[in-house]
């Protein structure tokens, strides 16, 4: 099976323990391989419906790009390469399907997590202060940004106050 955004052609390889959803190996002809444990319910790869969301650092073009991958048909079901706001990073990267539908994606080696609509719209970025060197050349790296659920039970974080219209403090 020919995948350009993966680096040539892939060969799925399976047992029949394997096609019972336990794993996946993707093996390239140029010799990467990919594993996927489909039964790891806390996997970030494995989406609801199946699907593989990868971050490719090389993607297409020289750039990274975020694919959801079938991986029976190795067929690309969405991506986003950044067409309009091109994204690279070369040593790491992540990546998390929100239950919105929208894609959080971590640039790690630019310091930038951004959120992205399916229709690869960019809701909001983040881009690190935390500088060092000189002239601030150095990065402070993003490994992995996530989204957490907002009861996750953080009680020693401080609350903002809410505040009426009009009231100043």
């Amino acid at each position: 099976v020919g995948h350009p955004g993966l680096g040539g052609s892939w060969e799925r390889r399976c047992t029949g323990e394997q096609l019972s959803g336990k794993s996946t190996t993707l093996t390239s002809t140029s010799g990467i391989t990919m594993s996927f444990n489909e039964a790891n319910p806390k996997s970030e790869l494995v989406l609801d419906n199946g699907n593989l969301l990868l971050f490719d650092n090389l993607g297409d073009g020289g750039q990274s790009q975020v694919l959801e991958l079938d991986p029976v048909t190795l067929r690309t079901a969405w991506a986003y390469r950044g067409s309009e706001h091109p994204f690279y990073s070369s040593s790491c990267g992540s990546n998390q399907r929100l239950p919105n539908g929208n894609t959080l994606i971590t640039e790690s080696d630019n310091g930038r997590a951004f959120e992205v609509t399916p229709d690869e719209s960019i809701v909001w970025e983040y881009y690190t202060p935390n500088r060092a060197g000189e002239g601030g050349r150095f990065i402070a790296t993003l490994f992995e940004v996530i989204r957490l659920e907002p009861d996750i039970g953080l009680t020693w974080l401080p609350r903002p106050v809410p505040q009426r219209a009009g009231m100043v403090r």
